[in-house]
């Protein structure tokens, strides 16, 4: 009977196992730390984006990606792009644009200040309404010039019909 439990146990956590983090060296972990404490000149770092069905409002995930969408978005469903940031602890307020491209033109763009922090967290509602590729990309705005920080690719299709 303690077998089965244990191999019932050991079914479970497996799919957890696979997402543990490995633990970064010593030096990994300065070189972060170093950044966040003293990078400001450098700017916020894009750490993720993703696109969620929701943010999570539950404490302890709290204004984390709810229902990350891995494959295509339909058309006229209301998304989430969640960005995660890393912003250097002695920076001012940032300004940053997120552009929704479709076909190279911009369809529209966002501007947002993002503040100091070691795990920033924003998003943007968006509801797409042409088919095709679109890239969300996310640039910083510096006195004379941009910093494109990241981008990413959604494939938007036909609503389904439900019959």
């Amino acid at each position: 009977m303690k077998r089965i439990l244990l191999s019932g146990l050991i079914i479970l956590l497996l799919p957890v196992i696979g997402y543990a983090q490995t633990k970064p060296t010593a030096a990994e972990a300065k070189k972060v730390l170093d950044y966040f404490y003293q990078g400001e000149a450098h700017g916020p770092i894009l750490v993720e984006i993703k696109v969620c069905q929701e943010i999570s409002k539950e404490e302890g995930n709290k204004n984390n990606c709810g229902n990350e969408l891995a494959g295509p978005v339909e058309k006229g469903k209301p998304v989430f792009v969640w960005m995660m940031f890393m912003v250097p602890n002695k920076s001012e307020k940032q300004g940053i644009i997120v552009q929704y491209l479709h076909k190279g033109i911009a369809r529209n763009v966002r501007e947002m200040s993002i503040s100091r922090g070691f795990r920033y967290r924003t998003w943007n509602r968006r509801v797409f309404t042409k088919t095709g590729k679109w890239t969300v990309k996310i640039v910083r705005e510096k006195d004379d010039s941009t910093e494109e920080l990241g981008s990413t690719t959604i494939d938007v299709v036909e609503e389904k019909k439900t019959p």
